[in-house]
């Protein structure tokens, strides 16, 4: 195993390590040091407590990917790079996947 599988495969742990977490302690209302923050995930307390366990799904599957990318080998060592970029545009697509779904349920859309 590369080092670059072991680095993708501790980062895909280390997302599913994030999501239990997430889903198990959700924090508090506008908690500043963990969890999502868009404009509709602050706007209050219950759309708050749905987003972060919405967004506690999107990046268990996340991690998963990651890690079944690394244990397979699908990476090699000249893609990390690309892989990493993908990575952070796919959490900010999270991101803006929880804000649209938080918008559909916001009692005042």
């Amino acid at each position: 195993m590369t080092v670059s599988n072991i680095l993708i495969l501790s980062g895909g742990l280390l997302l599913i390590v994030y999501s239990c977490f997430l889903y198990f302690y959700p924090p508090s209302f506008r908690n500043f040091w963990y969890g999502i923050h868009t404009r509709m995930t602050e706007s209050n307390s219950q759309l708050w407590s749905v987003g972060q366990k919405i967004f506690s799904y999107l990046i268990f599957t996340m991690g998963v990917g990651l890690t079944v990318c690394a244990a397979t080998k699908i990476v090699s060592q000249n893609h990390t790079f690309e892989l990493i970029l993908i990575a952070l545009v796919l959490w900010k697509f999270l991101k803006f996947v929880v804000n649209r779904g938080l918008e559909k349920r916001s009692p005042t859309s």
